[in-house]
C-alpha cells in the first residue's frame, strides 16, 4: 500500500510540475506579438505615443525634438492620427537639423492630412490655420525626424520580430528603409520618396507583457541628413514609447472653416 501511495502522488507532482511549466492557452496566444497586435484593430480604439529624437556623438546624446500623438485604430489598422512636434533648444546639435523641425500639428484622418506648421505655399489666407498638403503627410513636416518606423502596424512588426535576434521579451536588428518602404504605409507618407537600395536603420523593440510595443528605439548615421563634414560619425537616434492600448481614441479633421486647401500644381500661387 505504501508503494502505492508513492506512487500515486509521484504522479501527482509530475502532473502539478508540468501544469505550472505550460502556460495556460490565453498566456500562449498572447505570446504572439503580431495577433496581440490584430486585436487591437476596433474602431474607436488605439494606443498613444511619446517619441523624442536626439543628436549622438561619441560623448553622449542631445535631445532636440519632441512628439506626441495618438493613433485611431478601424478594422483595416491605422485610420486616423493626431501628432504635435515641439523642438528642443539644443545649441550643441547642428544647425541644419533644428532649422528643419519647427512646432506644428498634424492631423490625418483617412488619407487627408492637415498641418499647422508654417506652410509652403505661403502665408495662409486670414483666418486659417490648416492646411492641407497635396499629398499625405501622416508625421508632418518634423515627420522625417521622427519615428519613421510604427510596430503599431502589423506587417512593421512582424518584420521587426522575424528579422530581430530577442533577448526576453526585446528584438534588435537591422531593417532596410527599401524593405519599409514596401511594407509600411507610415513610413511611404513620411519619406514621401521611395527608397531604394540597402540603406538600413538599427533598431531595438521592447514589447510589454500583453505582447504589444511598449518601447522602440532606432538610429541612424547622421550623414542622411548633413554632409559628411558635419555630420562625421554622429547619428540620430529616436525613442519611442507607447502606452494606453486599446483606450479609447476619436480623431475628428479641424473645423472646416479653419482650413486651407493647397492649390493643384498648375494653380500654386506665386
Amino acid at each position: 500500500m505504501k508503494h502505492i501511495i508513492a506512487g500515486v502522488s509521484t504522479v501527482a507532482m509530475t502532473a502539478t510540475l508540468l501544469s505550472a511549466a505550460s502556460p495556460p492557452a490565453h498566456a500562449a496566444a498572447a505570446a504572439d506579438p503580431v495577433k496581440a497586435l490584430q486585436r487591437q484593430m476596433v474602431a474607436g480604439k488605439g494606443v498613444r505615443f511619446t517619441d523624442v529624437t536626439s543628436y549622438v556623438k561619441f560623448d553622449g546624446r542631445t535631445p532636440y525634438l519632441r512628439r506626441t500623438g495618438a493613433l485611431q485604430f478601424g478594422r483595416t489598422g491605422i485610420v486616423a492620427s493626431d501628432i504635435t512636434a515641439k523642438p528642443l533648444e539644443a545649441p550643441d546639435v547642428p544647425g541644419g537639423l533644428t532649422a528643419l523641425a519647427e512646432p506644428e500639428r498634424t492631423i490625418t484622418v483617412g488619407r487627408k492630412s492637415y498641418n499647422t506648421a508654417a506652410p509652403i505655399y505661403g502665408d495662409l489666407p486670414k483666418g486659417k490655420t490648416w492646411f492641407v498638403p497635396r499629398k499625405t503627410v501622416t508625421n508632418g513636416m518634423s515627420g522625417r525626424y521622427g519615428q519613421v518606423v510604427n510596430p503599431a502596424e502589423p506587417a512593421t512588426l512582424k518584420a521587426l520580430i522575424s528579422g530581430g535576434r530577442r533577448a526576453g521579451r526585446t528584438y534588435s536588428g537591422h531593417i532596410t528603409l527599401a524593405r519599409l518602404w514596401k511594407i509600411s504605409p507610415w513610413y511611404r507618407t513620411t519619406v514621401v520618396v521611395e527608397e531604394k537600395g540597402d540603406d538600413a536603420l538599427e533598431y531595438k523593440l521592447t514589447l510589454g507583457s500583453g505582447g504589444l510595443p511598449e518601447r522602440l528605439v532606432t538610429s541612424y548615421p547622421a550623414t542622411a541628413f548633413l554632409v559628411p563634414a558635419v555630420a562625421g560619425e554622429d547619428s540620430i537616434a529616436v525613442e519611442t514609447r507607447y502606452t494606453g492600448w486599446g483606450s479609447r481614441v476619436r480623431i475628428t479633421p479641424p473645423p472646416a472653416a479653419k482650413v486651407y486647401i493647397a492649390p493643384s500644381r498648375g494653380d500654386r500661387r506665386k
